[in-house]
C-alpha cells in the first residue's frame, strides 16, 4: 500500500494509487469502503507559502513552488491545452521540447520573435 497517494471512489469500487498513479490497487464496492476506513490518515503540518519559501531560502527543503516543480506542472498544463487545440493525442519529447507525432503542433511550442528581438 502506498504511503501517500490518491483514491478514486466510484459506484463500482475504488482505486488506490501512489501520486504518480503507479501501483494501482482496485477494490470492489463494499470492500472499498472497508479498505478506505482502514487506511490511517497521516497528520499533516500545513504551512503558509511565505513560511515555506523563507525556509527554502534559508537552505531547507525546496518549496512546492520551486522551479523544477513549477516547470513540470506548467509543461503538463500547456501540453494538455495544445492537445485540445490540435484535437488529438500528442507524443512529447521532453529532452528536445517538441511534439514528435504532430509536427504542426510545434509552431505553438515556442514564440516567434520579431527580427532584432531573438534570444
Amino acid at each position: 500500500m502506498p504511503q501517500e497517494g490518491v483514491m478514486f471512489v466510484g459506484e463500482k469500487g475504488a482505486i488506490l494509487a501512489d501520486y504518480g498513479y503507479g501501483n494501482p490497487m482496485l477494490y470492489e464496492a463494499g470492500k472499498a469502503s472497508e479498505k478506505a476506513a482502514s487506511i490511517p490518515i497521516p497528520e499533516v503540518q500545513l504551512m503558509d507559502q511565505t513560511t515555506e519559501m523563507i525556509r527554502s531560502f534559508k537552505g531547507g527543503k525546496a518549496s512546492r513552488g520551486s522551479y523544477p516543480n513549477a516547470q513540470a506542472i506548467a509543461e503538463a498544463i500547456c501540453l494538455g491545452n495544445l492537445a485540445i487545440r490540435m484535437d488529438q493525442r500528442l507524443e512529447w519529447d521532453n529532452e528536445n521540447l517538441e511534439v514528435t507525432n504532430v509536427p504542426e503542433a510545434n509552431e505553438f511550442v515556442r514564440r516567434k520573435c520579431r527580427e532584432g528581438w531573438e534570444i
